[in-house]
Order: C-alpha cells, then sequence, then structure tokens
C-alpha cells in the first residue's frame, strides 16, 4: 500500500517548471488548455443525464466522456515527465490528488496483469454528489480507465467503483483491469451496471 501525499510538492513542481500558465486569461497545464469551475458544474451535468436517460446510463456517459479526458492527461504526462506503465499511474494520482480529488490510497499495482486497485479518502467527487445507492464516482473511474488504457497500452481498461462515500462508506474505492478480468474477478451485476 502507498500512501500518495506530495500533491502539494507536486503542484509546487508544476509550477516551478512552468507547466502550469496563466497568460491573459488563458490557463494551460502541461500544454493542455484549462479552466478553473467548481465541481459542481460537472456534477450537475452528470445529475441531469442521469435523469434524463437513468443513473446507469447517465453514469456510463460521463464515464466515456472522462475516459478520453483521462487519456488527453497521460498523454500529457508523457510528454511533459516522460513516465511510462505503473510510474505513469503514479504521476496522475498526484496530479489528481493536487487537484483536489482527494487523497489516493494505492493498494496494488500490477504490470503483467495490467490491473491496479487504489482508494480515494476525502473525495470531492462523493461528497458534491451527496448520497447515493450506487456509485456515483464516474468521473473519477472514467479518468482512472483512461489513464490505464495508456498506463498498460491496452484499449480494454476499464475502471468500476466497488465502494462509493456517497453510499456511507468511509472511501470510495476503485479497480482498474481488462474488462473480461473484471467480469471474471468482481460482482457481474456491479461490473454491467458500470461498463456495459
Amino acid at each position: 500500500m502507498q500512501v500518495i501525499s506530495r500533491s502539494r510538492l507536486f503542484g509546487a513542481r508544476l509550477m516551478a517548471e512552468g507547466q502550469i500558465k496563466w497568460d491573459d486569461g488563458y490557463l494551460t497545464i502541461m500544454g493542455m488548455p484549462g479552466i478553473m469551475l467548481p465541481l459542481s458544474a460537472f456534477i450537475a451535468f452528470q445529475k441531469i443525464l442521469e435523469d434524463k436517460f437513468g443513473k446507469d446510463k447517465g453514469g456510463m456517459d460521463i464515464y466515456d466522456q472522462f475516459k478520453l479526458v483521462g487519456k488527453e492527461i497521460a498523454n500529457a504526462e508523457i510528454k511533459t515527465y516522460h513516465k511510462h506503465g505503473p510510474e505513469l499511474l503514479f504521476c496522475t494520482w498526484e496530479l489528481s490528488s493536487f487537484a483536489g480529488f482527494g487523497k489516493f490510497i494505492v493498494i496494488d499495482v500490477n504490470k503483467e496483469k495490467a490491473n491496479c486497485i487504489f482508494k480515494v479518502q476525502n473525495s470531492n467527487i462523493a461528497d458534491t454528489y451527496g448520497k447515493s445507492d450506487r456509485p456515483s464516482c464516474h468521473i473519477m473511474r472514467g479518468l482512472a480507465a483512461g489513464v490505464s488504457q495508456i498506463a498498460f497500452g491496452r484499449d480494454d481498461m476499464e475502471c468500476i467503483e466497488t465502494a462509493c462515500r456517497g453510499m456511507g462508506y468511509p472511501e470510495c474505492s476503485f479497480r482498474v483491469q481488462p474488462k473480461d478480468e473484471l467480469m471474471k474477478d468482481v460482482e457481474p451485476r456491479l461490473v454491467k451496471k458500470q461498463i456495459e
């Protein structure tokens, strides 16, 4: 188990190296255009999709979009820091912690099996979403799946949330694996509701 606790140092490093830039009202982070918005804007959009298409389908739509964002972030980190494989995952967890997603606890990363298990304490996503009868951190799941697809070099990487703070658990727990492996290792109903 490894606790990602250097997020402030990582943020300071980004700023010191000029990887976070503000110029005439234009923000870039590792060369990617960015904006600062409250998380509630993204959660409100997620809830609109869930209301319109159902919680499972709406959640999957957010998941799929943030999977693309995860790939973009992973490619920017490769370009900036030349990280690959598990090192790329750890770099992303530091960036995510710095960005306010919560405190990351890495339980396991296995390059050969192409999987990882991690937890997020103090999840801003779960807290902003509020109480839920099902996992609701689809933004985090999507980011983790997209980054993992790049880190492990496999398009079949998916992420499920096995416990969510919004459901009353003390922290959010995530599992990232190839889809077929998830179907074997985790309750199939939970997997199907989140990625099919």
